[in-house]
């Protein structure tokens, strides 16, 4: 069994920043946040889970499909949110919108319905494009307004299948496939 997702890959540039965010909020709360590695930042397309290792030629298989005619397009980093809400927060992230296209939104209903006739489980909430920060210990309310993303795009040019190890130190995630876009 593998446990994996597929996302969007984020360039050095979002790393940077992300890594820059996690300095500054820890020099302006006591909130004790577990913070992603900025090197494993991603926007998850699709959460799998344990999957059958003889499923995965068919996942490279389906976002091959899913992708044959997309171009590479353009994502921006919105400001900071947080989930399920600011005054109950759990997970910090980034907001990320798509400049100029419907390109992503598509790609994810596209994947999740080939990913459904596979016999996965795709949560059916409205996609909310994002990038993970951090998880809190304990869920609390929070500001996150007080940190003004500069506006940073970069285009898309693959998507990933992903593995994602769950060791003491945090997750190790290492792309089974990378399906470049046409």
């Amino acid at each position: 069994m593998q446990r994996l997702f597929i996302a969007v890959p984020s360039p050095i540039t979002i790393q940077e920043l992300i890594s820059e965010i996690e300095h500054e909020w820890e020099k302006l709360t006591s909130h004790n946040v577990k913070w992603v590695n900025p090197e494993q930042a991603h926007l998850t397309l699709h959460f799998l889970g344990n999957t059958e290792e003889g499923t995965v030629p068919e996942i490279i298989k389906i976002i091959k499909e899913s992708t044959i005619k997309v171009r590479p397009f353009l994502l921006v980093l919105k400001g900071l949110g947080a989930f399920p809400q600011p005054s109950n927060a759990r997970v910090v992230y980034i907001n990320v919108e798509e400049i100029k296209s419907r390109v992503l939104n598509t790609l994810h209903k596209n994947l999740a319905n080939q990913l459904k006739s596979l016999g996965f489980a795709i949560d059916d909430r409205r996609f909310m494009p994002h990038i993970t920060l951090g998880r809190l210990r304990q869920a609390r309310a929070l500001t996150t307004e007080w940190y003004v993303t500069r506006p940073i795009s970069w285009s898309v040019n693959e998507i990933h299948l992903v593995e994602s190890k769950l060791l003491a130190v945090g997750p190790i995630h290492t792309v089974v496939e990378s399906v470049r876009l046409n």
